[in-house]
């Protein structure tokens, strides 16, 4: 018995906080933050430049960019954007040691929006692997 546990936990890596950060829950939240911000000023270009490599590989650039933007403009401006949930895990890519999921509850003028960014730690940075608004 003592076996059948030892190999189930070889297979379980925990997500080592050193390697993220002292706090990577505060590091990819604010990165998020940081984020968001360029989508809020319609910087959907830079956003996409600073993205993952992922996200990058996954969507090209303007077909990308034009659907955030139609996303955006639908939305309007953000007036007041709160943090409702987080989750740390290893991350799925060989680039990346972990993924941050950080949830937001975001009012629009156009009306209360959720939003979740991805991110990815990829060379000593937090960076947006995914992004949905809705």
């Amino acid at each position: 018995m003592k076996g059948l546990f030892s190999s189930l936990f070889a297979f379980l890596k925990p997500v080592s906080v050193d390697s993220a950060g002292p706090d990577p829950q505060a590091a990819s939240t604010n990165a998020a933050k940081e984020w968001l911000m360029l989508m809020d000023r319609g910087e959907y270009r830079t956003g996409w430049n600073e993205a993952a490599p992922s996200l990058k590989t996954a969507q090209p650039c303007d077909p990308w960019t034009d659907t955030v933007a139609t996303r955006h403009g639908k939305a309007g401006k953000v007036i007041v954007r709160e943090v409702t949930g987080f989750r740390l895990r290893p991350a799925r890519t060989e680039d990346a040691l972990h993924t941050a999921v950080v949830d937001f509850r975001s009012q629009y003028e156009g009306g209360l929006m959720k939003e979740r960014v991805t991110l990815e730690h990829v060379g000593g940075t937090w960076r947006t692997s995914a992004y949905s608004l809705g």
